[in-house]
C-alpha cells in the first residue's frame, strides 16, 4: 500500500477506486454508497479480484513487450504513485480536473470472483501509478490468506 491513502475510508469509497465488499455483496466505485453486485461472503469463501486489459493496451514501461517483467522494472510516469483503492486523499469536489489528467483515458475491466466463479465485472480507469491490491478489514483478529500470482502470464 501507499502511505498516503486515507485510513478512515474503506476500499472503493474514494473517488477513482473500485472495490467489492464481501460483508454486504455491494460494489463501491468512488463513493461510500454501494450498488448490489454479488453474494455476501462467509468464512472459508475464496475471494478473487483481477484485471482484464484490452488487447491493444500498452504498458508504460521500458521493458520489452510480452516478456514477463518484475514489478520493479515497471516505470510509471513521474507523478506521485497512488493506490487505486484510495486514489486521492483530497476532497472529491477538488479532484475533477486532476482525475482526467491522471487517467490518460485508459480503461480496463476489473472482475471479482467468489469460490472460483466470476460474480461480476466493472470498467475502471487506470491511474497513472498503476493498480495496488488492497484488503480492508473491519475488526481485530480477522485473517486472510493472500495469493498474488496471476492466473495467466
Amino acid at each position: 500500500m501507499v502511505g498516503d491513502y486515507p485510513k478512515n475510508r474503506h476500499p472503493g469509497w474514494s473517488r477513482g477506486s473500485v472495490a467489492y465488499h464481501a460483508d454486504d455483496g455491494k460494489l463501491f466505485q468512488g463513493s461510500g454508497v454501494g450498488d448490489p453486485f454479488g453474494p455476501r461472503c462467509y468464512k472459508g469463501d475464496i475471494m478473487g479480484c483481477g484485471i482484464m486489459f484490452p488487447r491493444d493496451y500498452i504498458l508504460d514501461s521500458d521493458a520489452d513487450s510480452d516478456d514477463c517483467v518484475d514489478a520493479a522494472e515497471v516505470k510509471p510516469k513521474q507523478r506521485r504513485v497512488r493506490n487505486i483503492m484510495y486514489f486521492n486523499d483530497e476532497d472529491e469536489e477538488d479532484e475533477g480536473e486532476e482525475m482526467e489528467q491522471e487517467y490518460d483515458g485508459k480503461k480496463v475491466t476489473v472482475f471479482f470472483t467468489r469460490n472460483g466463479k466470476i460474480i461480476g465485472r466493472k470498467e475502471a480507469p487506470v491511474p497513472s501509478g498503476g493498480f495496488y491490491p488492497t484488503i480492508g478489514m473491519l475488526s481485530n483478529g480477522e485473517k486472510v490468506k493472500v495469493d498474488l500470482h496471476p492466473l495467466s502470464g
